[in-house]
């Protein structure tokens, strides 16, 4: 799903375990893909700038080096997500396995709505099994049909 996805899933997130809402918990559940984008998104501005928003509006996107698919895939994995919930905790004991929880629902939602060279691998780089998972193109229904699941559980929280 898009990023900002993720962070209303942490705000949820946030708001269930610890009954506010907490920027290290929303940050921490779009962290993977600030970070793990970032050489992608550095080449594609670089080599077609005209082409980025145009591209990722349609679902279109594919790495330019192998270089780019390591990155993306190391960030979206069991064992970064494990990296990162011990640094969360060594930093904010109080809220760190929360933060890791957020990030952890990352790469389950990103299971079922990424699909090809951006299917969420979670055993990488020990095992490139995944789930053949769906495309979250905004053209596709079931892009809404996440957001509106959110939302309600989001208003029964409030």
């Amino acid at each position: 799903m898009d990023l900002f996805y993720h962070f209303f899933i942490g705000m949820i997130i946030s708001k269930l375990f610890l009954g506010y809402y907490s920027l290290p918990v929303i940050i921490s559940s779009g962290f993977i893909d600030i970070i793990g984008i970032i050489p992608f998104i550095v080449q594609k501005i670089i080599n077609q700038p005209k082409k980025v928003i145009k591209d990722w509006l349609n679902g279109h996107v594919e790495f330019y080096s192998n270089t780019e698919k390591i990155f993306y895939r190391t960030t979206h994995s069991l064992l970064f997500a494990i990296f990162f919930t011990i640094i969360c905790y060594s930093f904010y004991n109080d809220i760190g396995l929360i933060m890791g929880l957020a990030n952890l629902s990352h790469l389950l939602i990103d299971i079922f709505t990424h699909n090809n060279d951006f299917s969420t691998r979670l055993l990488y780089p020990f095992s490139d099994f995944h789930v053949k998972g769906k495309n979250w193109n905004i053209k596709e229904p079931r892009f809404y049909l996440f957001w509106i699941l959110g939302i309600v559980i989001f208003i029964f929280l409030i």
